[in-house]
């Protein structure tokens, strides 16, 4: 049997290329690569797996390391020890738009706290000089009501304000 040609005589690629409506001359991809990794042209993709740097060694039976293989194991008395590769710089885990946007949001709370802050207690000073400036404060002793709801109002923008500087600070729950 010639070694071109099938059972029948045919030209190999021939059969193959009708049965798949493909001409013969061979539209479709390159047939003579059966096993993709065995094309050097195909890159895989993907990360590698890390690369050890550095090698520790592990007691297996109560887990201690040691850092170097020097048997028996300090705690148990174990005279066996086990290689375990340690990676020094882990690959960097991909961030998705989502979670760097959140990442952004919970960067720009403070800000906006301290301003809020800021605000509110300029809010506070204000109304404080401006009640104590009037006659009816000489007169009274007491601030007017138009000085009261500039102080209150002026607390409450810098209660929220501090509530927000302190509040982007934390690190939220892990789940459990």
């Amino acid at each position: 049997m010639d070694p071109g040609r099938d059972r029948d005589g045919e030209p190999s690629g021939v059969r193959r290329a009708a049965e798949r409506d493909v001409p013969p001359g061979g539209t479709e991809a390159d047939e003579s690569v059966t096993n993709p990794s065995d094309d050097v042209r195909v890159r895989r993709v993907g990360n590698p797996p890390p690369v050890p740097d550095v090698v520790e060694w592990r007691c297996p039976h109560c887990a201690m390391h040691h850092p170097r293989n020097s048997p028996p194991c300090s705690r148990c008395g174990n005279p066996t020890l086990e290689r375990v590769a340690v990676v020094l710089d882990p690959p960097e885990e991909t961030v998705g738009l989502r979670a760097r946007a959140l990442a952004a949001g919970r960067a720009a709370v403070p800000i906006a706290g301290l301003m809020l802050a800021v605000v509110g207690g300029a809010v506070v000073l204000y109304g404080g000089l401006a009640g104590t400036n009037t006659q009816a404060y000489v007169a009274s002793g007491e601030l007017p009501p138009s000085a009261r709801i500039l102080v209150v109002a002026g607390v409450a923008v810098l209660a929220v304000g501090a509530f927000l500087l302190f509040a982007g600070t934390r690190q939220p729950r892990e789940p459990l």
